[in-house]
């Protein structure tokens, strides 16, 4: 199947959402889970639904009760076996709040949606994604005709150490999977991936390439799939990296003033990046690049400045040894203090004394 024939054919209302129209005002969100009854009665509002069950058994239920993405949709025999579950919200259907033991990726490829969420409400459009940890509490109100929602099941088995390996530098996402696949931990959390004008065709298109993928399997299906699916968190990476930037100097345009000051009056005991890093709650790659776009310097030649002016106060208002006053201000290495004290001030540290 290619994206041509994938988008024409998951557009139209497929007979389970003409039903669903037909009959809004009979159906409660219970009949949303009822896969082998026809009564519609009213579902507690106050209860959660616990949904237990491995994916292959709820891929195998749904198969043989309604459509996943279109009618005439036969899944592929191929997919039973994958720790992965795809299908399309059901339109104009009422989902009761409910939890889940897998992983859950909600992507918005058309119109809007609201979801409810560990009592909060998430006001979706499209391109946004959201990643569910298992156990959240969430639901999404009644999509409309022109809202599209894909969901991605993912068994926690799917996401293996190698996997979580490859985002080792990317503190939220590599946090949020070693949690979810931690038997220990409570797992409530949830990640907004909120759409990017700059990365949303290539979203959309690995989405749509994962689908056509998963509808209709090609030669190394699951290859593919893992590559397309490791490529899609790497891009979410960036997403989540990109928006907290922005966020950032659009909401806190003075907090870069206190991380450089905390670095100047620090640079003495500071040893490393990460230090700054941990200390204001920020990945240490994301603040390197924060620095260099925000004052245009990297955070060696910041420190390192501040270093320098440092020891310069100290040579013209003390009596202590060169030697002292550089260990003092931070620096392990007399020869390179030397060095980088003549390039800044185009003289020695004991030339600059006399004068």
């Amino acid at each position: 199947m290619n994206k041509t024939e994938f988008r024409k054919k998951v557009f139209p209302l497929t007979k389970k959402e003409f039903y669903y129209l037909s009959n809004q005002k009979n159906i409660s969100s219970k009949n949303y889970f009822d896969q082998e009854s026809d009564t519609f009665d009213d579902f507690p509002n106050d209860q959660v639904l616990n949904l237990q069950g491995n994916l292959s058994q709820r891929l195998s239920i749904t198969k043989n009760h309604h459509a996943l993405f279109f009618d005439g949709q036969k899944t592929p025999i191929e997919m039973l076996n994958l720790p992965i579950f795809c299908c399309k919200q059901t339109r104009f259907s009422k989902v009761p709040i409910h939890t889940r033991n897998y992983l859950e990726i909600k992507y918005i490829y058309s119109g809007s949606c609201v979801a409810l969420l560990n009592d909060k409400k998430i006001y979706l459009s499209t391109g946004d994604l959201l990643l569910l940890e298992q156990g959240s509490k969430h639901s999404i109100l009644p999509a409309g005709k022109n809202d599209l929602i894909f969901n991605f099941q993912m068994d926690r088995s799917y996401f293996t150490q190698s996997f979580i390996k490859k985002f080792e530098d990317s503190d939220p996402i590599t946090h949020f999977l070693t949690n979810a696949i931690d038997d220990s931990t409570r797992h409530t959390n949830y990640c907004f991936f909120q759409n990017r004008k700059d990365d949303d065709e290539d979203i959309r298109f690995l989405i749509e390439s994962i689908l056509c993928e998963y509808l209709d399997p090609s030669t190394c299906y699951k290859t593919i799939l893992d590559a397309s699916f490791l490529i899609l968190f790497g891009k979410l990476v960036q997403r989540y990296m990109a928006n907290q930037e922005e966020s950032f100097q659009n909401d806190n345009k003075s907090y870069i003033t206190e991380i450089v000051l905390y670095i100047r009056n620090h640079c003495d005991t500071i040893r490393s990046l990460q230090e700054v890093a941990t200390h204001f709650g920020y990945n240490k790659d994301y603040l390197s690049k924060l620095l260099k776009r925000t004052v245009n310097q990297s955070y060696k030649n910041l420190i390192t400045t501040f270093r320098l002016e440092k020891s310069s106060e100290m040579l013209a208002h003390t009596e202590k040894p060169i030697y002292q006053i550089a260990e003092d201000c931070g620096f392990s290495n007399l020869s390179f203090f030397y060095q980088k004290f003549q390039n800044f001030y185009h003289c020695s540290p004991a030339e600059y004394r006399k004068h």
